[in-house]
C-alpha cells in the first residue's frame, strides 16, 4: 500500500514538473512557431503576415493583437484587432493539433479584382505538388476530395466566433460593402447574419455545421426580403435571388457521398434567358455521388426535382484533359404536373395551361471533346391520353383559322398580314408552283411531311459542327420550328424563345393540332423573302413579276436558297444581274436531290441553267460589290441545304 502511495505521489510530482516546464517554455515555443509560420508565409506567397502583440492568459488561452495580412504590393487584404485562441490540453496530450476554439474581433477584409488581376491572388500561387503516388502519377480528384473532406471533418470540434466584420469588395468598377455583426456557434452550428450596405439595405442569414461523428456537412442561406444576391444585381448582368438554399453532404464510405440540396423560390432576370423574370418555386436534388480516380459518377438512384416533376438522373463526368461526360434523364408524370412546373418567365405562353393525361421524357447525351464525332444524342418527349382542357396565353390550334401575323425585322415592327383566304395576297398551297414547294422542302426540310417536328440526326450533326468550330455555326431547325418561331414567338435570341419553340412544335405535331399542309401553306405565306418582302406572292412579283404558280424550276431553286439570308439576295448577282458562277454547285445539288426523290423528272432538268432573270422591282436594287472574296465563297456559306 505504501508503495502505491509513493508511485502516485511521484507521478503527481512529475506531472506538476512537466506542467511547470510547459508554462516556462510555452512562450518561446509559441513565438518560434509563429515566426516560422510568418516566414514560411512570406516565402511561399511574397506577402507579409504581421502580429503586433502576443499575450498568454492562463494555461490554455493565447491572445493575438493587430494581425495584418498584406499583399506583395503592400495592400492590406486582411486585418483583425484581436484573435483569441484556446488550446486543449487533452488534444495536446494525445499529440493532436491542440486548437479548441478561436475568436475574432473587429475584422476587416478588402477584396479587389479585375479581369486580369486580384489583390488576393498571391495567396493561391501555384506551388509544385511534391506529393506523388508511388508510380509518379499525380494525385487524382478522388484523392484531393478525400483529403479536403478529412480536413473539414477535423474542424468539427473547433468552436469559432466572430464579432464585427467589415468586408469591402471591388470588382472592376463595382464596389460593395458588407457587415457581419457576429458569427454565433451553438452546438456545432454557426449562424451568420450578413448585411449589404446600400441605399436599400439587404440582409441574409447563413448556417454552417460540420459533424464528424456522422461524417456530415450542412449549410444554408436565407434571404430576408428575397433580395438580389450581391454582384448578381447589375444592369445587363444575370440577376439572381433566392428565398432559401440548403444542402447536406454525408460521406457514406470513402469516395462516396450522399448529396441533398434544395433551392426555394429562385428568381433569375437575364435578357439572354428571357425578357421576363424567370421563377423556380422549387429545385432539389437527392443524389449518390461516387468518385473514381478522376471520374465523378452520379448513381442511378439520383432524383432531380423541378417543382412537381421528379426526374431520374444518372451519368458521369471526367473534367480533366478535355471534358467527357454522359447524362441520362427521364421522368413520367401527369400532364397537369408537367405544365404547372414549367418555370414562369421562360414558358410564358403556357401560363395557366391545363391538361389531362400523362407525359414522359427520356434524354441521353454522351460527349467526348477529344472525339466530337462520337457524340450521342437521343431525346424523346411522349404522351398518353393527353387532352388539353385549357390553353395558356396562346391557343396554338387557332392557326387553322384566319389570323393576323405581325412581321418584325428584329425588334422593329414592319407590318401585319392577314393569313387566310380573306386576304387577296394569301396564296393557297394548291396555287403555288410545285417546283417552289419541292425546292423549299429540299433546301430547308426534306422530311417535313414525315417527321414530328424534329430531326434527331440534324441536331446531332449541328452540335458536332458547333463543338468543332467552338462557336455556333449551324442550326437544326425544321420547317415546323421555323413556322412556330415566325408565328408565335418574337425574334429575340433567348433561351426562352428556343425552349418554347420546341414545346409548341411538339404539341402541334404530336397532338395533330394543325395539318402538315396547312403548316407549309402558312410558312410559304409569312416568311421573309427579301427586305420587307413577306409571303410567296410578294416574292414572286418582287423578283420575277410572276404569280407563285408561274415560277420555273430555276427561279424556285433561287428563292429556296435565299430563305436563310433573304436580305443578302443582291450579293448573288453580278453587274449584269446574272447569278454568280459559284452558285452553280448549289443548283446542281438541289436539282439532283429533287430528282432522287422523284419530285422532278429528268426532263425538268433538261437545259436547266444556274441562272434567273430578274424582271421585277428587285432588279433595280441589285448592286455589285467590289470584293473578290465574296465571289469565292462556298455555296454552303450562303445557302442552307439541311
Amino acid at each position: 500500500m505504501q508503495a502505491l502511495k509513493k508511485i502516485i505521489l511521484i507521478t503527481l510530482m512529475l506531472l506538476i514538473a512537466m506542467a511547470g516546464l510547459v508554462i516556462a517554455l510555452r512562450e518561446n515555443i509559441v513565438r518560434q512557431k509563429i515566426k516560422s509560420f510568418t516566414d514560411s508565409f512570406h516565402q511561399q506567397t511574397g506577402g507579409t503576415l504581421a502580429i503586433e502583440k502576443l499575450m498568454f492568459h492562463g494555461l490554455r488561452k493565447i491572445e493575438l493583437n493587430n494581425i495584418i495580412v498584406r499583399s506583395p504590393l503592400s495592400d492590406t487584404v486582411f486585418s483583425a484587432d484581436t484573435v483569441v485562441v484556446n488550446l486543449s490540453l487533452w488534444k495536446l496530450l494525445h499529440l493532436h493539433p491542440p486548437l479548441s476554439s478561436v475568436s475574432f474581433s473587429d475584422v476587416k477584409l478588402s477584396v479587389v479584382s479585375t479581369d486580369s488581376t486580384a489583390n488576393y491572388s498571391f495567396l493561391f500561387r501555384n506551388k509544385k505538388d511534391t506529393t506523388i503516388t508511388s508510380n509518379t502519377q499525380q494525385i487524382t480528384i478522388a484523392d484531393k476530395v478525400q483529403r479536403l473532406w478529412s480536413k473539414l471533418m477535423s474542424l468539427s470540434d473547433i468552436n469559432f466566433n466572430l464579432h464585427r466584420m467589415h468586408i469591402d469588395v471591388a470588382k472592376d468598377s463595382v464596389i460593395k460593402s458588407f457587415y457581419i455583426p457576429e458569427i454565433k456557434n451553438n452546438n456545432g452550428t454557426s449562424t451568420i447574419e450578413l448585411f449589404e450596405k446600400s441605399a436599400i439595405p439587404k440582409k441574409w442569414e447563413a448556417r454552417f455545421q460540420i459533424n464528424s461523428n456522422e461524417n456530415l456537412l450542412s449549410a444554408g442561406i436565407s434571404s430576408i426580403g428575397n433580395a438580389w444576391l450581391p454582384f448578381l444585381d447589375l444592369e445587363n448582368k444575370p440577376k439572381v435571388s433566392v428565398q432559401n438554399i440548403s444542402f447536406h453532404i454525408k460521406q457514406n464510405q470513402p469516395n462516396e457521398f450522399l448529396i441533398q440540396a434544395s433551392v426555394d423560390s429562385m428568381n433569375i432576370n437575364y435578357w439572354r434567358i428571357a425578357s421576363e423574370t424567370v421563377s423556380f418555386p422549387l429545385l432539389a436534388i437527392n443524389s449518390n455521388l461516387r468518385l473514381r480516380d478522376n471520374t465523378l459518377e452520379i448513381d442511378s438512384s439520383s432524383v432531380l426535382k423541378i417543382h412537381k416533376v421528379e426526374m431520374k438522373a444518372n451519368g458521369y463526368i471526367m473534367p480533366l484533359n478535355n471534358l467527357k461526360l454522359q447524362t441520362n434523364l427521364s421522368f413520367h408524370t401527369s400532364a397537369d404536373s408537367f405544365f404547372s412546373s414549367l418555370p414562369d418567365g421562360i414558358f410564358f405562353l403556357f401560363n395557366g395551361m391545363k391538361a389531362k393525361g400523362n407525359i414522359a421524357f427520356d434524354f441521353h447525351l454522351f460527349l467526348d471533346l477529344n472525339n466530337p464525332d462520337s457524340l450521342e444524342l437521343n431525346s424523346n418527349l411522349s404522351s398518353s391520353d393527353l387532352r388539353i382542357e385549357k390553353y395558356g396565353k396562346e391557343n396554338f390550334s387557332n392557326i387553322n383559322n384566319t389570323f393576323v401575323f405581325d412581321a418584325f425585322d428584329g425588334d422593329r415592327y414592319v407590318k401585319s398580314i392577314l393569313v387566310g383566304k380573306e386576304n387577296p395576297g394569301f396564296v393557297p398551297l394548291s396555287e403555288i408552283s410545285q417546283y417552289l414547294q419541292y425546292a423549299v422542302l429540299t433546301s430547308e426540310d426534306p422530311s417535313f411531311f414525315y417527321h414530328r417536328g424534329f430531326i434527331s440526326d440534324a441536331f446531332r450533326e449541328s452540335m458536332i459542327e458547333n463543338i468543332k468550330a467552338k462557336r455556333f455555326v449551324r442550326g437544326g431547325s425544321t420547317i415546323s420550328m421555323q413556322l412556330v418561331k415566325n408565328v408565335f414567338l418574337s425574334r429575340e435570341k433567348t433561351i426562352s424563345r428556343k425552349l418554347q419553340e420546341m414545346l409548341i412544335v411538339w404539341l402541334i405535331e404530336n397532338q395533330h393540332l394543325v395539318s402538315k399542309e396547312r403548316m407549309f401553306e402558312i410558312y410559304l405565306n409569312v416568311i421573309e423573302w427579301g427586305p420587307g418582302i413577306y409571303g410567296i406572292k410578294d416574292a414572286a412579283h418582287f423578283y420575277f413579276n410572276k404569280t407563285p404558280a408561274q415560277l420555273s424550276l430555276a427561279e424556285s431553286i433561287f428563292l429556296a436558297g435565299i430563305i436563310p439570308k433573304p436580305k443578302y439576295y443582291k450579293y448573288s448577282f453580278d453587274q449584269s444581274g446574272n447569278l454568280k458562277p459559284y452558285l452553280a454547285s448549289y443548283y446542281r445539288i438541289i436539282s439532283n436531290r429533287m430528282l432522287a426523290k422523284t419530285w422532278i423528272t429528268p426532263l425538268d432538268t433538261f437545259n436547266l441553267e444556274p441562272q434567273v432573270k430578274l424582271k421585277g422591282p428587285a432588279l433595280k436594287y441589285v448592286v455589285p460589290i467590289d470584293s473578290a472574296a465574296t465571289d469565292t465563297l462556298n455555296w454552303d456559306q450562303q445557302y442552307r441545304l439541311f
